[in-house]
């Protein structure tokens, strides 16, 4: 069955250039122009991925600090490091590193690590990513705000309850297969 499915997907693959200027009918006449002629692509992709939930009124950050934890994670010449939550949906939040420059803001940015990298590590405040791929703190030093969001893990160390039991599945697998059932998807949580 998985050889059948393989076969197939690769045979669509290799067959959707063709079909895609049918799709997509883009309009390149003006910026305003394209945007509408893909906005039925956009929709689709969204509804794809799960993404489709509204989103809940924009609010400022929470920082994530106690009497005896400060949220601020870190401090340079340059910029703060704090342990940030905000809203997504109703009943969900995001959390990641505030990377807050100390002089003007100059522009803002959301990096996103690879799912396997926490955002400590992708600021270089904890080992596990080269120093030339920590993107994030080179741009708060120009800067620029960034914020670096958790992202789920491939790992399977969190992927059950210690009440019934655990898998191996890694926790993206793990949280896709619920989330499925409900037509969502871990990436349209995380768009």
């Amino acid at each position: 069955m998985v050889a059948g499915i393989q076969r197939f997907a690769l045979r669509e693959l290799a067959r959707s250039p063709a079909r895609r200027e049918q799709a997509w009918r883009r309009d390149f006449s003006s910026a305003a122009a394209y945007a509408r002629s893909i906005a039925p692509q956009r929709e689709t992709f969204r509804e794809y991925i799960g993404a489709v939930d509204p989103r809940v009124d924009p609010t400022e950050f929470e920082l994530l600090g106690t009497l005896g934890h400060d949220a601020r994670v870190a401090i340079t010449e340059a910029f703060e490091v704090l342990a940030v939550r905000w809203a997504v949906l109703a009943g969900l939040t995001g959390e990641g590193l505030l990377l807050q420059p100390k002089g003007a803001i100059r522009s803002r940015a959301v990096v996103l690590p690879d799912a396997d990298w926490t955002p400590e590590m992708f600021v270089g405040l904890e080992p596990g990513v080269p120093e030339s791929a920590q993107l994030p703190r080179r741009l708060a030093a120009q800067g620029v705000q960034v914020i670096v969001p958790m992202l789920i893990g491939r790992g399977p160390e969190l992927s059950g309850s210690h009440f019934v039991r655990f898998t191996n599945q890694p926790h993206r697998e793990f949280i896709y297969r619920q989330t499925f059932e409900v037509g969502r998807h871990p990436i349209g949580y995380e768009v």
